[in-house]
């Protein structure tokens, strides 16, 4: 739809986890997405004793309490209760989405 200047790209090598060059371009995504203020930088994090951040006795939900579900059970019961509804073919939607946006305008 000649948006060129809406699409960015940011990589490298770095270990398991997101480089400070990702979070950066997601955080700027975001701010603009939310039309926020553009800040450039990340801020430092405040760390936290291990301690404090476990959210049951030994951090292990499912260990700790007796009634958890894990996130199968979750999306196992999710799909269940719904997979009767009579949804739109995907490219129906897309079709749809799309006569929406040619009457919003860019």
């Amino acid at each position: 739809m000649g948006h060129g200047d809406r699409i960015a790209m940011t990589e490298g090598y770095h270990g398991h986890q997101y480089s400070d060059e990702n979070q950066e371009a997601a955080l700027d995504f975001l701010d603009r997405f939310n039309r926020m203020p553009i800040r450039r930088g990340l801020i430092a994090p405040k760390l936290l004793p291990d301690a404090d951040l476990l959210c049951t006795r030994t951090g292990q939900v499912m260990l700790d309490q007796s009634d958890a579900r894990s996130l199968m059970d979750e999306i196992r019961d999710y799909y269940g209760e719904r997979k009767s509804v009579n949804h739109a073919a995907l490219g129906e939607e897309y079709k749809s989405i799309n006569r929406l946006i040619t009457r919003i305008g860019p």
